[in-house]
């Protein structure tokens, strides 16, 4: 892989984190590890539903 392509990677993912952190809020409020991660599941998927909410439909132009 190039650098460029890791830099741009590594750039998408802190911008997922950052969405994340807005949205749903820095702090896990579950105690236990599996409540902490049925916590970020159902933040994702909040963020999926929302993402593609607003994704506008395409088509293929011939």
């Amino acid at each position: 892989m190039s650098s460029f392509k890791r830099s741009q990677a590594k750039h998408v993912k802190q911008t997922h984190k950052i969405r994340y952190k807005t949205i749903i809020g820095p702090l896990v409020r579950a105690r236990t590890l599996q409540g902490q991660r049925g916590e970020a599941r159902i933040g994702c998927q909040i963020l999926n539903r929302m993402t593609s909410l607003g994704m506008p439909e395409s088509h293929r132009v011939d």
